[in-house]
């Protein structure tokens, strides 16, 4: 299994028909509309985030996702925007703990993630812990277009 990191857009443009369709799926039933695969891939393009991919020996794309360092005042933390895959399990126990030092080495004070209930359930196994209940208040909806 091996990780790779998009760094310039030559080096995605190359595998994004394998890392758009992960990403299209995450972004289509656990997002809510605050981005879609072209805004990921233009952001990474502008190195505003980073898109990340796992592969299996064959070459098989595992698992894809894209991430933003946040800063606080007094945190800094690697917000994880959109994760999909297969084989989650083999792929967090063979780099979870390599990512997590080069998070820290990079000066991220902790990873979090804005999820579904369901990926919440799914990383609490990692060690993540719910630490806000994110609220919405949507000041479009039943206004019309003006």
């Amino acid at each position: 299994m091996r990780a790779h990191f998009y760094r310039d857009a030559d080096d995605l443009e190359k595998d994004w028909g394998l890392i758009e369709p992960i990403l299209a799926s995450v972004v289509s039933r656990a997002g809510h509309g605050e981005f879609d695969c072209a805004d990921l891939k233009a952001m990474a393009q502008s190195k505003r985030i980073v898109i990340g991919a796992f592969f299996a020996d064959d070459g098989v794309i595992l698992l894809a996702f894209a991430f933003e360092f946040r800063f606080y005042p007094k945190k800094t933390a690697i917000n994880i925007l959109a994760l999909g895959g297969k084989r989650m399990d083999a792929v967090f126990s063979e780099f979870l703990d390599q990512f997590k030092d080069w998070a820290a080495a990079a000066g991220a004070d902790f990873l979090e993630a804005s999820c579904s209930r369901g990926m919440a359930r799914m990383l609490a196994k990692y060690g993540y812990t719910n630490t806000y209940q994110q609220l919405r208040l949507d000041l479009k909806e039943g206004r019309g277009s003006k």
